[in-house]
């Protein structure tokens, strides 16, 4: 298949988008406490919420030792606060774990698991978990190979924004009869009606 190649092409700039957009706020902040000389006062404040069980703490606890921003880098670390943030039902930490488990970052990896975290924070309206799911059934990892469900994923996350979603619809549809098509367009439809609304 002409695609398989082209989609590994994008998968490292998936993975990078993914990290980018889903933890510029949380950079950002740590950037500024940063530059005050405050940053490690609000890592300790983050992690005294996130031990007081609040998701967006643990969350964003997780994108600290991920990235290293006023901690060491911590892989584990990092996905055993995203995993805490999971258990409260914390989309952005299940993509982020969905990241982590599809790569082997601090964890073993295991793509059932990251299609798993995928879906339930695509269901959300996470848009990259959208991208990323598409991609694993692209590639047939975690999930059975298949096309239809990828293009779907992939116009779900281009119509949210994913820019390499939209490029990967357009390498993917290469490969696709018209009726594959159409099916995916039907279950892109069925998708969008089952986001959460905001």
């Amino acid at each position: 298949m002409n695609s398989d190649l082209q989609f590994d092409q994008f998968e490292a700039q998936a993975y990078h988008r993914e990290m980018t957009l889903r933890s510029f706020k949380c950079l950002l902040v740590f950037v500024l406490l940063a530059i005050t000389g405050m940053a490690e006062d609000s890592v300790a404040e983050n992690r005294r919420l996130a031990e007081l069980g609040i998701a967006k703490a643990q969350c964003t606890l997780g994108c600290v030792y991920y990235h290293g921003e006023g901690v060491p880098k911590d892989y584990p670390e990092a996905a055993k606060w995203y995993r805490l943030a999971v258990e409260r039902g914390n989309a952005y930490a299940q993509s982020r774990l969905g990241v982590m488990l599809e790569y082997g970052l601090g964890v073993p990896k295991d793509y059932a698991e990251a299609a798993k975290w995928y879906r339930m924070a695509a269901e959300q309206g996470i848009a990259i978990a959208q991208h990323n799911l598409g991609l694993m059934y692209v590639k047939g990892e975690g999930v059975p190979k298949n096309l239809v469900q990828a293009h779907a994923r992939f116009n779900v996350a281009g119509a949210n924004g994913v820019d390499v979603a939209r490029r990967n619809l357009s390498i993917l549809e290469e490969d696709m009869t018209a009726e594959q098509k159409t099916e995916a367009m039907k279950l892109a439809r069925e998708i969008f009606a089952n986001l959460p609304k905001k």
